[in-house]
């Protein structure tokens, strides 16, 4: 019988947050049987001093000698495991002690949920908190049931840690093909046949590097490719069918609004214009808001 959870940490060249994540995981306070499975992605740093010196029977290590980018490892990973479970976690992340504790025992509270997770805090790369709290989306209460039309509208540089049953990460792996936004369309995939449970309480420690806000529009491009295929797709729940059908200029609007503020803080001026110009489209109520005007009205 294999373990009942797999944490599995996919990673490159991370040696330097890597012994605090295998420490996190190995820390759970409670006692069941895991497996951690690590993929490094032909690490050139001390990620491998690292899994030599956190050594465990419990977790299984695979190295390629040659580069294959974060989305195949974090694929190979999955297919590795062999829990009922599988949480996946990135090498500069951690978990609270507890996590394990509390997102199982929401599972088995709920058993129509298949995938369970918290809060996180924000930290830096001293793993010193800086954002007690990063979720948005919940007003503070815990949840339960489906959120794959909010995970459509959300932010994917703050998709959570989850925990899921295997056979809702292996049928989004069987979806997911390439695409650059790995952890957020995995999430959109296993949310469109599973509901969540969603506990207000900090269960792991993030660190949201704010470099991957890149100037060139490869993430916007990725982001609407990404809804253009979904969109395009019918889902297996003919009432899911609907209300996304029912919810695509909301969540069109939402994205255009979201990349409009983040090239605002950019200082990407006609991006901005050009963002609001298309949320418009989506959602003309906006007109309405006067930081919107002012942006197109702007000369600048």
């Amino acid at each position: 019988m294999g373990p009942l959870v797999s944490f599995v940490v996919p990673c490159c060249n991370n040696g330097r947050f890597l012994g605090h994540c295998l420490t996190s995981i190995f820390g759970q306070t409670l006692a069941i049987e895991f497996e951690v499975v690590v993929v490094d992605d032909a690490s050139t740093d001390t990620t491998q001093e690292v899994i030599e010196k956190n050594a465990d029977s419990r977790m299984h290590t695979f190295r390629h000698t040659q580069k294959q980018g974060y989305v195949r490892t974090t694929q190979e990973a999955i297919t590795a495991a062999k829990g009922f479970f599988i949480s996946k976690i990135d090498p500069d992340d951690r978990y609270r002690p507890h996590f394990l504790a509390m997102t199982l025992q929401a599972l088995r509270d709920n058993p129509e949920c298949a995938i369970a997770y918290g809060d996180s805090s924000v930290i830096d790369d001293k793993g010193i908190v800086k954002e007690p709290r990063a979720d948005n989306d919940h007003q503070g209460r815990d949840f339960k049931g489906n959120e794959f039309l909010q995970l459509l509208q959300r932010n994917f540089f703050n998709v959570p840690i989850v925990i899921a049953k295997a056979e809702a990460w292996r049928k989004a792996l069987a979806t997911s093909g390439k695409s650059a936004l790995n952890d957020w369309n995995f999430l959109l995939q296993m949310s469109r046949g599973y509901d969540s449970c969603y506990l207000n309480q900090v269960l792991t420690d993030r660190r949201f590097p704010l470099m991957k806000e890149s100037k060139n529009g490869s993430d916007e491009k990725s982001v609407f490719f990404l809804l253009d295929q979904i969109f395009q797709q019918t889902e297996n729940n003919p009432l899911l069918e609907k209300k996304k059908r029912r919810a695509r200029r909301k969540v069109y609007a939402s994205q255009y609004l979201r990349f409009a503020q983040r090239y605002q803080r950019l200082g990407m001026r006609s991006e901005v214009k050009r963002c609001y110009r298309n949320l418009l489209r989506y959602s003309p109520i906006h007109l309405l808001d006067l930081s919107v005007l002012e942006s197109l009205w702007s000369k600048s």
